[in-house]
């Protein structure tokens, strides 16, 4: 996990106790969004964001591939497609 050489350790294990899509989140801020992410463990928001995010994207990605219309785009794609931003 990227995010492991970043963040405090209690940090990463509050992180990994949220689950795969919160441990991806957090890794693909850690490789594009470093300065941001530290700035925002730093003020206590990180997990709160991190969760909604989480949710966010869960909820797109589930609604986008309910009937398989969208089973052969990647995660990203769909996210694009639905406006969800990927940065903190």
């Amino acid at each position: 996990m990227q995010a492991q050489r970043i963040l405090r350790p209690e940090t990463v294990n509050a992180i990994v106790k949220m689950g795969p899509q919160a441990e991806r989140i957090a890794d693909r801020w850690a490789m594009g969004w470093k300065a941001d992410l530290k700035q925002l463990e730093t003020a206590g928001s990180l997990l709160p964001r991190l969760k909604e995010q989480a949710e966010r994207e869960s909820q797109v990605l589930a609604d986008a591939r309910q009937g398989g219309e969208n089973s052969h785009l990647a995660d990203h794609e769909i996210l694009a497609m639905n406006d969800v931003n990927p940065a903190p």
